[in-house]
């Protein structure tokens, strides 16, 4: 019963998570750097920022 409940236990985690690895692709011909589109949607998604507005002259 005891080893019963181990391995339920391991195997329904509620708590699971997991990472990605997010990058960018370099730019050529002083261009923006891209990333993936699906990072893209995640950064989106959660209000994150990875290039600025272009037009302008800002460092971070």
């Amino acid at each position: 019963m005891v080893l019963f409940v181990a391995l339920f236990g391991l195997a329904v985690n509620p708590f699971s998570a997991f990472a990605k690895d997010w990058y960018f692709k370099p730019a050529k011909n002083h261009q923006p750097a891209t990333t993936e589109p699906e990072y893209e949607a995640l950064l989106k998604k959660y209000d994150g920022i990875y290039i600025g507005d272009s037009s302008k002259k800002n460092c971070f």
